[in-house]
C-alpha cells in the first residue's frame, strides 16, 4: 500500500486541479500526523515537493493563490500538533542527510507574512486574497508557538519545567498511560511495531523502533553539527579554499582527494561556479582533487558530446584560461582512457573539447551575429587527429547536437532560494526537475524519469529509524532556529499594521515565544522579546500612543503575571513600562509624585552633589548579568536598556507629552497593582530578580535631583511587607538587594527623598523586629546594616539625626526582640560618637546610657559577641571632643562592663580551671586565661582605656588611667599568669612605646603644640602610669614572674633615652621597684636587675669627643670668604651640633642619676642586697668615675672642646664646665670610695661571708687610692696649667688620705712601700693645697709615727 500511495502522490504532485490538490495535501497532512514513523524517508522527499515548493515560491508567478492557500490550510493541521513539529525537527532538521523541514517551513511562513504585509497608507490597495494568505500564515505561526508551549500537557508529552519550579531543576519525563509509550531517559522515545504513536490523533499506527536511544544532548549535538556543516557550505560559496579547509577541520569532509571530489559531486547547496573555481585552482591539493573528480566519471561507450555534457553538469567553467586548460586537459585524458579506440591520442580529445566549447558559445550567445556554420566547424577541426581529419559524419553529428541542445553551465542551479538552507543531494535537484506551471490550468503529468529518480531517493535512504521526542528540552534548538526571524516579523506587523487580527496575532506570538524561552531558560531570547514588547507600549512617547499600544501594555502585564517566576532580568523591562504608565496616569489625572519632591519643597539643595545619580551598587547589579543587552537581530531595532532612552540616567523616567484622550481608559489601575500584590506568589529566585529590577527602576526614578519620583520606592516598601513572611533564607537573599539600595537612597542629595527612604526603612525594620530570632543568626544584623551605611555616608545632619532617632525608637520599642541587631545598632551609635554635631552625639549617648543602665541583660542574652561591640561603642564616646561629661560617663560605663565580665555574667564563656594558688582561694567567680575567647572580651576594653591615657584632655587621661588600673587591681586575682602576660605585653607596656621612641632632649620639634602635648603626658601621666604598673607588679608579683624582664627592660629603656626627665623617671621607678619588691627577689631576679643597670650605665657614658668633630660643610662658591667656610668645628648652636651638645649634657646627668641611685641601693637602710652582687655595683660606679677621670685628664680634648664652644659662641649657660665631667668624677669617686670603705668594714666583722673576701675590697681600695693620689698633682710639663683641676680634686684626695687611716697597721705596713713615694711627693709639691698637706701630715703622724717608734724600740 505504501508503494501505491507514494506513486499516486508522485504522479499528482504537479497537478493543476484544485480538487486533486486539496486531496493531495489532506492525504500528506494525514501522513505527517499519523504515519510519519513508517514513512520517514517518504516524508523527507514529499514535504519539500508538496509543501515547501509552494510556500517558498514567493514571487507567486508559478504557484496560484488557491494552491498556496490550500497548502497553508493543511499546514495548520500539522502546526497544531506539537508532537509532530518536534518529531519533524528531531528527525529532519537535526539529521545531516535530511532537509530542514521545520526551519524552512517557519521561514517560508514568515516570508508570506512579511512579503504581503501592508502599511496603513496603502491598506485599500492590498488585495483581499493576499491579506487572507497573510492572515492564514499568521495563524500557522501562532499555532506553531502555542502548540509547542502546550506540548508537554498533551498526551505522550513529558513533564516540562513548571513556572513555579526553581531554576536549575531537572526536566522530568513521564511515560504515557497507553501501552504504546515507553519512558526513555535519554529524552527520545522509539516505538515498536504494533504500538501507538504518541500523537493524539494516532490510533494503532505502527512505528519503527530504533536500535539505539538518543539523549537530549545528542539531539543538540546533531543539530549543532548540521548548523556547522551548513555554515561551512556557506563559507565555501564565498571563499572555496577557506570553506573547504573549515569543512575538513570540522570533520565534515575527508582529507583525501577522492573524498573531497565525492563531496563536490554529491553535496547540495554548493555553487557550481565555486566548485569550478576550486577545481581549477593551481594548488597541489586542488589539482589532486580535480584529477580525482574527473577520474570518478565513467565515459565508457559515451558519445563525445554526452561526455562533455556530463563533465560540465557538476560545475561551471572558471573564467581564467589556465584553469580551463587544466580542466579540459584532464577531461580529454579521462575520455581517451575510457574510450581508447575513439581517437589516436588524448590530444585529439583535448583539441576537440575546446572546439565544442567554442561552438556552444558561438551558437547560443545572442550577441554573436555571424554564427559558425557546419562547414566552418569541420574546417576548424581538420588535421587534429595526428595530421589527419576526423570522420566528417562524426563532426556533422557533433555539430548538430551542440546547436540543437545547448550545453548549459549555470552558476547556481543547485543554490537554494532565499531563506532556505542547503539540503542533501537529490532533493533540491528533484524539485528543480519538476515541470513548471503554465498560465492555463492544463494538467501535465510528472515525467517518468523524475518519478524514477524520486523513488530511488526514497528507497536509497539508509537510516529509516524514526525518533519520537519526549523531552521538553528538545525544543531549545527549535526556538534557537526561528526566534530571530519571528521577532522581525512580529515587530514589523505590530509596528505598521492597524488590523486588529494582525495585532492580536502578533501579541499572541510574542506571548508564546516569551513563554517558551522563559520555560526553556533561554535568557537572550526572553530578554529580547520582552524588551521589544516593552518598546511597543510607546510609554516613552505617550503622544504617539494608540489603543493597540495599550493592548501591548496589557499583554506585557499578563506575561509578567503568568511567567513571573521565569522572567529573571526581563523584569526590568516590565517594571520600566509600569513606571512610565504610572507617571502618565498621574499626569492625566493632574498630579505627580515628582512635584512633591521638587526643590521648591526643600529648604536647601546642595549644588555640589549634582550628578550623584549613578551608584556603585547599581553598577554591580548590571555586572551580575541580569541586565545584559540582548543579541541584536538583523533588520530590526531591538529595545535595550541603553537604547530605550539616551541620556536617561538622569531623566528620572519621566516621559514627554501626554497620550490622546481616552487611550488609558482601557487599563485599570488594579491591573498594575495586582502585579505588585501578587509578588508574594513568586518563587524564591523570582522574587530576588523582581526586587533587583524594581531597585534599578527606582534608582533611575530618583536620578534627577530636581524632579525625583518615588513610585518604585513606594512599591519596594509594599512588596517588602508582602514578602517579609517568607522563610529566612529567601528573605535574606531579598535583603541583600534591598539593604544596599536603601543605604544608597538614604544618602540621596535630595533631602526629601532621603528622609522618605529612611522613614520607609524604619517602618520595615519595626515590622521585621516583631519576629523573634534564634541565637547565632544574623538576620537582624543584616536587616539593620543600611542604617549603619547611611550614618557613615550621609552628609545631611537631618538624615543622621533621623537615623539616631529611628534606632533609638527600635531599641525602646523592640528591645526584648533584638538579638543580632545589637551589632548594627552599636555600629550606628559608634559612628554617631564621632559626629561633628554635638546634638547628635548627645542624642546617641542618651540611648546608649539607657541601654547600659536598664537593658544591659538583653545585649548579651543570645549573642555574647555584642558585648565587644558595646565596649567599642563606649570607647568611641570617650573620644568625643564635644562633651567631657559624655566621655567621663562612658569611661565609668566601661568599669561597669568590666565588673559584669569579671563576674561571669557575659554569656556562657568557658572559664579556666583553678590553678590551686592559695591567694585565689578568697575570690569567687571565673578565672580568665590567655585563651582567645577570653582575650576577645577583655582586650578591647583594656586596650581602649590604655589608648585613652594619651587623650589631650587631662581629666580624661586621669580618669581612664584610674579606671584601667582599678579594674586590674580589683579583678587581678581572676587572671592567670598567661593572661597577665598578655595584659602587660599588649596593654600596659605599649602605653610607653611611642614616648620611648619619640621623646629626646635633642629632638627639634617644629610643632610646639605637639611638644607641649608630649611634655604634658610626660610630666603628668607617664610617672603615674609607671607608678601604677610597679604597684600592680608588687601586688601580683607571684603571678607576674614571667613579665619581670619586660618591666626591667621598660625601666632601663627610659634610663637609656637621651632625655633628662625620662631618665629621672626611669631611675626613680627603678628604685621604687626595688623598694617595693626586692624582698621577694631571688638570685636570678637580682642578677637581672643589676645586669640591666650595668648595661644602662655603659650605654649612657657621655662622649665628649663628638663635640669636636670637624666641620663637614662644603665651601660656598658664591661667598667663599664667609665665616661658615672658615669654621673648624661643627656649629653647636643649631642642627646636629646642637643635638650632640644636648645629648652630652643629658648623658652626664644620667650618669649622675645612676651613681646616686647606686649609693641609695647600697647604703639605704631599706635594702639588703646580696653580698655576692656588691662587685657589680662597684664595677658600675668605678666605670663611671674612670670614664670621667679619663676625659678630665685629657688636656688636648678639653682644649678642643673649649675651642669648639668659643667658635660656636655659646652662651654662658650653655657652655660646658672645664673640666667637663668633674662633677661626675667627684660624685662617682666619692660613691665608689664610700662603698669600698663600707665593704671593708663589713669584711672585718666576725662571720663575714667569704664573698666579701672574694670581692678583693682591700685591693680595690688601695688601687683606687693610689690612682687618685697619683693623678692629683699635674706632671712637670703641665704645672701652672691645671690649677683648677687640682683645686677640684682636693676634696677627693683628702677623703682618700683619711681612708688610709682606716687601714689596720699590718695592712698599712703591707702597702707602705707603694704609698710612701706618693705621700712624699704630695708634701714636696709646690701647688699642694693646705688641706692636702694637713691630711698627709695626719697620715704620717698617725701611721708613720707608730712605725718609727716600734722600730726604735
Amino acid at each position: 500500500m505504501k508503494e501505491h500511495l507514494c506513486l499516486a502522490l508522485l504522479k499528482n504532485c504537479s497537478t493543476d486541479s484544485k480538487e486533486v490538490v486539496k486531496v493531495l495535501n489532506y492525504i500528506f497532512a494525514t501522513i505527517c500526523l499519523k504515519f510519519r514513523a513508517k514513512l520517514k524517508n517518504e516524508i523527507g522527499v514529499f514535504y519539500p515537493i508538496i509543501v515547501l515548493k509552494q510556500l517558498e515560491d514567493f514571487s507567486g508567478t508559478r504557484v496560484p493563490y488557491w494552491h498556496r492557500l490550500v497548502v497553508v490550510h493543511c499546514l495548520q493541521k500539522v502546526c497544531a500538533d506539537a508532537q509532530t513539529l518536534v518529531d519533524l525537527f528531531v528527525n529532519y532538521d537535526c539529521d545531516l542527510e535530511s532537509v530542514n523541514l521545520f526551519d524552512r517551513t517557519v521561514l517560508a511562513l514568515i516570508q508570506l507574512v512579511q512579503g504581503l504585509s501592508y502599511s496603513p497608507e496603502v491598506a485599500e490597495m492590498v488585495p483581499a486574497q493576499a491579506k487572507l494568505i497573510r492572515n492564514e500564515a499568521m495563524k500557522c505561526l501562532v499555532l506553531i508557538l502555542q502548540s509547542l508551549l502546550a506540548w508537554p500537557s498533551e498526551e505522550g508529552g513529558c513533564d516540562k519545567p513548571s513556572q513555579n519550579a526553581e531554576k536549575g531543576s531537572t526536566v522530568g519525563e513521564i511515560s504515557s498511560d497507553n501501552d504504546a509509550y515507553q519512558s526513555m531517559p535519554e529524552g527520545l522515545q522509539e516505538n515498536e511495531n504494533g504500538r501507538k504513536s504518541p500523537t493524539k490523533e494516532d490510533a494503532g499506527t505502527p512505528l519503527h523502533r530504533s536500535t539505539s536511544n538518543l539523549e537530549t544532548r545528542e539531539i543538540e549535538k546533531r543539530r549543532a553539527h548540521k548548523l556547522g556543516y551548513e555554515a561551512g557550505i556557506a563559507l565555501f560559496n564565498g571563499t572555496p579554499l577557506k570553506g573547504m579547509k573549515t569543512l575538513q577541520e570540522s570533520g565534515y569532509v575527508g582529507k583525501s582527494p577522492a573524498e573531497v571530489a565525492l563531496f563536490l559531486q554529491t553535496t547540495s547547496g554548493l555553487e557550481k561556479s565555486k566548485i569550478g573555481e576550486y577545481l581549477g585552482d593551481h594548488t597541489e591539493e586542488c589539482v589532486a582533487v580535480m584529477h580525482a573528480y574527473v577520474d570518478s566519471l565513467d565515459f565508457t561507450g559515451t558519445t563525445f558530446d554526452a561526455a562533455i555534457r556530463n563533465f560540465l553538469s557538476g560545475f561551471r567553467l572558471p573564467g581564467e584560461a589556465q584553469k580551463i586548460d587544466r580542466l579540459m586537459e584532464k577531461f580529454a585524458e579521462r575520455y581517451y582512457t575510457c574510450n581508447p579506440g575513439s581517437f589516436r591520442s588524448a590530444d585529439v580529445a583535448y583539441v576537440l573539447s575546446y572546439s565544442v566549447i567554442m561552438l556552444n558559445t558561438d551558437a547560443h550567445n545572442p550577441q554573436v551575429k555571424n554564427k559558425m556554420s557546419r562547414e566552418d566547424f569541420i574546417k576548424n577541426n581538420r588535421g587534429i587527429d595526428d595530421g589527419e581529419d576526423l570522420d566528417q559524419e562524426f563532426l556533422k553529428d557533433l555539430y548538430d547536437q551542440i546547436v540543437r541542445n545547448e550545453i548549459k553551465m549555470r552558476s547556481d542551479t543547485r543554490r537554494p532560494q532565499a531563506g532556505r538552507r542547503p539540503g542533501p543531494a537529490g532533493v533540491d535537484a528533484i524539485m528543480n526537475l519538476l515541470p513548471g506551471r503554465r498560465a492555463h490550468p492544463s494538467f501535465e503529468a510528472m515525467p517518468d524519469d523524475v518519478i524514477r529518480s524520486i523513488r530511488e531517493k526514497m528507497e536509497g535512504k539508509s537510516d529509516s529509524t524514526f525518533y519520537v521526542a519526549t523531552n521538553y528540552e528538545n525544543m531549545k534548538p527549535m526556538l534557537e532556529a526561528i526566534w530571530a526571524p519571528l521577532l522581525a516579523a512580529f515587530s514589523m506587523l505590530l509596528e505598521d499594521s492597524i488590523d486588529e487580527f494582525v495585532t492580536r496575532s502578533s501579541l499572541q506570538g510574542f506571548r508564546a515565544v516569551i513563554g517558551l524561552s522563559a520555560t526553556l531558560y533561554m535568557q537572550t531570547v526572553r530578554d529580547t522579546f520582552v524588551s521589544a514588547l516593552s518598546r511597543f507600549t510607546y510609554m516613552r512617547t505617550p503622544e504617539m500612543m494608540m489603543p493597540k499600544h495599550v493592548d501591548v501594555f496589557k499583554t506585557l502585564l499578563e506575561v509578567a503575571e503568568e511567567y513571573g517566576n521565569l522572567l529573571e532580568s526581563s523584569w526590568m523591562y516590565v517594571l520600566e513600562s509600569v513606571s512610565y504608565f504610572e507617571y502618565i496616569h498621574q499626569q492625566v489625572n493632574g498630579m505627580s509624585d515628582a512635584s512633591l519632591f521638587s526643590p521648591e519643597h526643600l529648604e536647601a539643595l546642595s549644588p555640589k552633589e549634582e550628578g550623584h545619580g549613578g551608584s556603585k551598587y547599581f553598577k554591580r547589579l548590571s555586572r551580575k548579568g541580569s541586565l545584559s543587552t540582548p543579541h541584536a537581530v538583523p533588520g530590526i531595532a531591538v529595545a535595550t536598556l541603553d537604547s530605550l532612552d539616551p541620556g536617561r540616567a538622569n531623566s528620572g523616567l519621566i516621559p514627554q507629552g501626554l497620550p490622546p484622550p481616552g487611550v488609558l481608559d482601557f487599563v485599570e489601575a488594579s491591573e498594575v497593582d495586582r502585579l505588585f500584590a501578587s509578588s508574594g506568589n513568586l518563587s524564591s529566585d523570582a522574587i530576588v530578580h523582581f526586587v533587583e529590577a524594581l531597585c534599578m527602576i527606582s534608582q533611575r526614578e530618583i536620578a534627577s535631583h530636581h524632579t525625583p519620583r518615588v513610585f518604585s520606592l513606594t512599591k519596594i516598601v509594599e512588596i517588602s511587607q508582602f514578602n517579609m513572611n517568607r522563610i529566612r533564607i529567601v528573605w535574606s537573599r531579598v535583603w541583600t538587594v534591598l539593604g544596599p539600595y536603601f543605604a544608597e537612597v538614604g544618602c540621596h542629595p535630595n533631602l526629601s527623598v532621603a528622609l522618605y527612604a529612611v522613614d520607609s526603612l524604619r517602618q520595615l525594620a519595626m515590622k521585621f523586629l516583631e519576629r523573634d530570632e534564634l541565637a547565632n543568626y544574623t538576620f537582624q544584623d543584616d536587616f539593620l546594616r543600611p542604617f549603619v551605611l547611611i550614618m557613615r555616608k550621609s552628609k545631611s545632619v537631618e538624615i543622621r539625626e533621623l537615623v539616631i532617632r529611628c534606632v533609638s525608637q527600635m531599641v525602646l520599642a523592640r528591645v526584648s526582640n533584638i538579638k543580632s541587631g545589637w551589632k548594627s545598632m552599636f555600629m550606628v551609635f559608634t559612628t554617631a560618637a564621632a559626629d561633628s554635631e554635638k546634638g547628635i552625639v548627645q542624642l546617641a549617648f542618651e540611648t546608649i546610657e539607657k541601654v547600659v543602665r536598664e537593658y544591659f541583660m538583653y545585649v548579651t542574652e543570645t549573642e555574647v559577641n555584642t558585648f565587644t561591640d558595646c565596649v567599642n561603642c563606649l570607647i568611641a564616646f570617650t573620644s568625643t571632643r564635644y562633651s567631657p561629661d559624655v566621655s567621663l560617663n562612658a569611661i565609668a560605663f566601661l568599669r561597669f562592663c568590666a565588673l559584669k565580665l569579671a563576674e561571669g555574667e557575659i554569656g556562657n564563656i568557658e572559664h579556666a580551671d583553678q590553678d590551686g594558688n592559695p591567694e585565689r582561694a578568697a575570690i569567687s567567680g571565673p578565672l580568665f586565661s590567655e585563651k582567645e575567647a577570653h582575650m576577645f572580651f577583655w582586650f578591647p576594653l583594656l586596650a581602649g582605656l590604655s589608648e585613652l591615657t594619651f587623650d589631650p584632655r587631662p581629666e580624661i587621661r586621669h580618669s581612664a588611667l584610674e579606671v584601667l588600673f582599678d579594674i586590674l587591681n580589683y579583678h587581678g586575682l581572676h587572671f592567670t599568669e598567661g593572661f597577665w602576660e598578655r595584659v602587660f605585653s599588649s596593654v600596659l607596656l605599649p602605653m610607653f612605646d611611642h614616648v620611648r621612641a619619640e621623646i629626646t632632649d635633642a629632638t627639634t620639634f617644629e610643632d610646639s603644640a605637639r611638644r607641649a602635648e608630649i611634655d604634658a603626658w610626660l610630666y603628668e601621666t607617664c610617672n603615674d602610669c609607671l607608678g601604677h604598673v610597679l604597684s600592680l607588679y608588687s601586688k601580683f608579683q607571684p603571678f607576674l614572674k614571667q613579665v619581670f624582664p619586660q618591666v626591667i627592660s621598660l625601666l632601663v629603656g627610659f634610663v637609656r633615652r637621651p632625655h633628662e626627665r625620662l631618665a629621672a623617671i626611669g631611675m626613680h621607678s627603678y628604685l621604687s621597684l626595688l623598694q617595693q619588691s626586692s624582698s621577694q627577689f631571688d638570685d636570678k631576679e637580682w642578677q637581672m636587675v643589676l645586669t640591666a643597670l650595668q648595661e644602662a650605665a655603659a650605654d649612657t657614658l657621655p662622649d665628649i669627643a663628638i663635640l669636636t668633630e670637624p666641620h663637614g660643610r662644603r665651601v660656598s662658591e658664591e661667598n667663599p670668604g664667609s665665616a661658615a667656610n672658615h669654621r673648624k668645628y661643627r656649629d653647636l648652636t643649631t642642627g646636629a651640633g646642637s643635638r650632640k651638645l644636648a645629648e652630652v649634657k643629658t648623658r652626664t646627668k644620667t650618669q649622675l642619676l645612676i651613681v646616686s641611685s647606686i649609693s641609695q641601693i647600697y647604703g639605704g637602710s631599706f635594702l639588703e642586697i646580696p653580698s655576692k652582687y656588691v662587685d657589680v655595683l662597684l664595677d658600675v660606679v668605678n666605670s663611671c668615675a674612670a670614664h670621667a677621670r679619663k676625659v678630665n685628664s685629657d688636656t688636648v680634648l678639653r682644649a678642643r672642646v673649649i675651642e669648639a664652644q668659643e667658635e660656636s659662641k655659646l652662651s654662658a649657660a650653655a657652655v660646658l664646665p672645664d673640666p667637663p665631667l668633674q662633677q661626675l668624677e667627684d660624685e662617682a669617686s666619692h660613691a665608689y670610695l664610700s662603698i669600698l670603705m663600707h665593704a671593708l668594714a663589713v669584711e672585718k666583722t666576725e662571720g663575714a661571708s667569704s664573698i666579701w673576701k672574694d670581692a678583693n675590697v682591700e685591693e680595690r681600695l688601695v688601687q683606687f687610692s693610689m690612682l687618685v693620689l697619683d693623678n692629683f698633682l699635674p706632671k712637670e710639663e703641665e704645672k701652672g696649667a691645671e690649677v683648677a683641676l687640682v683645686t677640684a680634686r682636693t676634696p677627693l684626695v683628702v677623703a682618700v688620705l683619711r681612708a688610709l687611716l682606716s687601714f689596720a697597721e699590718e695592712e698599712f705596713k703591707t702597702h707602705l712601700s707603694e704609698l710612701m713615694p706618693i705621700l712624699t711627693h704630695l708634701i714636696e709639691a709646690e701647688y699642694s693645697p693646705s688641706e692636702v698637706t694637713k691630711a698627709v701630715s695626719e697620715v704620717l703622724v698617725g701611721r708613720m709615727g707608730k712605725l718609727v717608734v716600734e722600730e726604735l724600740v
